[in-house]
């Protein structure tokens, strides 16, 4: 039987029992399973800038794993604006193990000025993190 406690981490119970005329003489301990993780940002470019200026066409690339070595699936938009970028993975090499990459390219439009790209990181789960770059135009 499955039991899901209200941490929501998910244990399973082995019930075996050993009854003897007094009562059970053994019981297996209840054991849990940790819940999935969302993946982790492993690298991002450009870095932990507060406002990225886009004067000229900027690609932004982003590196993520997961802990549980699942697929990942890189969601870009910007916030309100109907973003226009383009989205391509980037080969890791490292796929069997959970890390996997994505760039997205935006060019100066004023409907970025004072906007946020996000990077929603999903693993196949339906965990995800939330990756942000704050935009200006000049």
């Amino acid at each position: 039987m499955e039991y899901r406690p209200r941490s929501r981490r998910v244990g399973q119970w082995h019930a075996a029992c050993w009854f003897l005329v007094a009562g059970c003489l053994y019981q297996e301990p209840f054991h849990y399973a940790e819940e999935n993780q969302p993946p982790e940002p492993v690298s991002l470019s450009p870095g932990n800038q507060e406002v990225v200026l886009l004067e000229t066409e900027v690609t932004f690339l982003l590196y993520a794993q997961d802990p549980e070595g699942d697929a990942i699936v890189f969601n870009w938009f910007v916030d309100g604006s109907g973003s226009d970028g383009t989205a391509q993975p980037v080969p890791t090499g490292a796929e069997d193990q959970g890390l996997y990459g994505s760039q997205y390219t935006l060019q100066p439009d004023p409907r970025y000025d004072n906007h946020t790209l996000y990077c929603d990181i999903w693993d196949y789960e339906s965990t995800h993190r939330s990756v942000s770059w704050d935009l200006e135009v000049p």
